[in-house]
């Protein structure tokens, strides 16, 4: 539902109507109820607590992860604040979990008008300190806070690359490690401030000269840390990218949103239980001829 949800957003309102109209009633009910389910979760976005079959899970939501470690439920606070990821201590109590967020945020916030490198670093190191403070904390005795850096790295691996865990009292280090990783893709980046690639402009021998600078990078920053398998790690994930690029591009036809749409539709039956039931093709839905 949710990614036949998604697929309808991309349409306009006209192409939407002629989609839903295929529909069955069946599946207009469920595609209505899980949109009202999502506003309602949205709505509830201060409510943290799962439902009652989810209690012994993990479970993540509205910037605090829940864990189950000797019987008992922890929670911490996590928040992306700039191009760190930055984590609070696990705590019993749900309601300090959502105070550290509630810090976190307000650092992220103060990092998020920085206009260059430089600011990035100086908001963030003024965020560590004099945000917690406001709220009667201590960064770094009551919250404990830890973070990692990461730098994009779609292209090679399918997700981005993150340095090791640091602590407060290891600031120095996880701020080298970033710069480290960022040098090492620097001239490739659509500006200082940018996490993107501008690949539409780089040769096949630039991208294999900058993955093998930032790979390079990325195993120095965790070999310093004394961290092992870093490379070992790299190559897995880069096989594995490889390799779902090549099925992606076996599988064939560019479809169009529009009949991604349908072939949803013809898989998927709502309410059923282990009984197979064979849908009635879709009509064929006209495109428009692009005009040249």
């Amino acid at each position: 539902l949710h990614r036949l949800h998604s697929l309808l957003q991309q349409l306009s309102f006209q192409r939407r109507r002629f989609l839903v109209e295929q529909f069955s009633q069946e599946q207009r009910l469920a595609l209505e109820r899980y949109i009202l389910s999502d506003r309602d979760r949205v709505k509830r976005g201060s409510r943290l607590e799962p439902a009652s079959n989810q209690l012994g899970r993990k479970w993540s939501r509205g910037g605090v992860h829940c864990r189950v470690h000797g019987g008992r439920r922890l929670y911490r606070a996590h928040a992306t604040v700039g191009p760190f990821s930055v984590a609070s201590r696990y705590d019993a109590k749900l309601a300090t979990a959502e105070r550290f967020r509630d810090v976190l945020c307000a650092m992220s916030k103060r990092v998020a008008v920085a206009r260059s490198i430089e600011e990035v670093e100086q908001f963030f190191r003024e965020a560590l300190v004099e945000e917690p403070r406001k709220w009667g904390l201590n960064g770094r005795e009551d919250m404990r806070l830890c973070f990692t850096a990461s730098v994009s790295a779609k292209h090679w691996v399918g997700r981005s690359l993150a340095t090791p865990r640091f602590a407060l009292t290891e600031l120095e280090d996880g701020l080298r490690a970033w710069h480290k990783l960022r040098q090492a893709r620097k001239s490739f980046l659509l500006s200082p401030l940018s996490n993107v690639f501008n690949t539409s402009f780089l040769t096949q021998q630039e991208l294999d000269t900058a993955w093998c600078s930032l790979s390079q990078a990325y195993v120095e920053v965790w070999a310093s840390s004394g961290r092992r398998g870093a490379a070992a790690k790299l190559h897995a994930l880069r096989s594995q990218h490889v390799h779902l690029h090549k099925r992606r591009s076996k599988k064939a036809r560019h479809l169009s949103v529009e009949e991604r749409i349908l072939r949803l539709l013809r898989h998927w039956q709502p309410g059923l239980r282990g009984e197979k039931r064979c849908m009635p093709r879709v009509p064929h839905v006209p495109r428009k001829k692009s005009s040249k």
